[in-house]
């Protein structure tokens, strides 16, 4: 975020000082693709988070059943979390963007 801003960031040691520029409508572009990578990252670690669940399920004992009922409940989770997710990211577009 530093570099897409051009942020000048200073530490003494006990205080850190950022300087903020203006936002001009192209840097207000760049923040909303660091937004969208962001987004796409936590979506990509959720995705992750999944594969690694369901392959440990399938390494249990429990019925059939028992685990697509567990498989159901993790991706309502996921869809859940990565619908809140484009939501933020949205709401933090339409911030970003407004002059």
């Amino acid at each position: 975020i530093e570099t897409a801003l051009n942020m000048g960031v200073q530490n003494d040691g006990n205080i850190i000082r950022v300087s903020l520029p203006t936002l001009t409508e192209e840097s207000r572009k760049e923040l909303v693709k660091v937004v969208g990578k962001k987004l796409e990252e936590a979506r990509v670690s959720m995705r992750a988070i999944r594969h690694e669940e369901i392959d440990k399920l399938e390494k249990t004992s429990l019925s059939e059943e028992e685990v697509e009922s567990i498989k159901k409940k993790i991706q309502d989770e996921v869809d859940k979390f990565n619908s809140d997710s484009k939501k933020l990211a949205d709401d933090k577009e339409e911030e970003v963007m407004k002059v």
